[in-house]
């Protein structure tokens, strides 16, 4: 997630502290559909090398999903082979949110139903 502000520059500095990215994504997912211009900085932020950071990125995507589909279902597909479990389960509930926009993910679901942790 990165900081507004007026000019370029400075639209696209990270926001430095995780608890600050954390909470700045658990905001927008309250905001659900409300957020949908926020997809893009969202989608970047799914990378995000903080987990909760991730985590708290992909539910927030799957409250916008609907607004959104066609970004923020490949987003989340592409989450469900993310490193960090955490987040390919929140990927999955996620899409599961999005609903029969989300049925281009299908064979990404069904691959991960044999993912190695228990929790996917």
């Amino acid at each position: 997630l990165k900081a507004a502000g007026v000019g370029p520059a400075e639209s696209r500095r990270p926001l430095p502290y995780p608890e600050v990215r954390y909470w700045t994504a658990e905001a927008l997912k309250a905001m659900g559909a409300g957020a949908a211009p926020a997809v893009e900085p969202l989608v970047s932020a799914l990378s995000d090398p903080e987990p909760s950071v991730a985590r708290a990125v992909a539910a927030a995507l799957g409250a916008i999903g609907l607004e959104a589909p066609a970004q923020v279902v490949p987003a989340l597909e592409g989450a469900l082979s993310s490193d960090q479990g955490g987040v390919r389960v929140l990927a999955a509930v996620a899409l599961k949110g999005v609903g029969p926009p989300a049925a281009p993910a299908v064979p990404a679901l069904a691959r991960a139903l044999g993912d190695p942790d228990p929790h996917v």
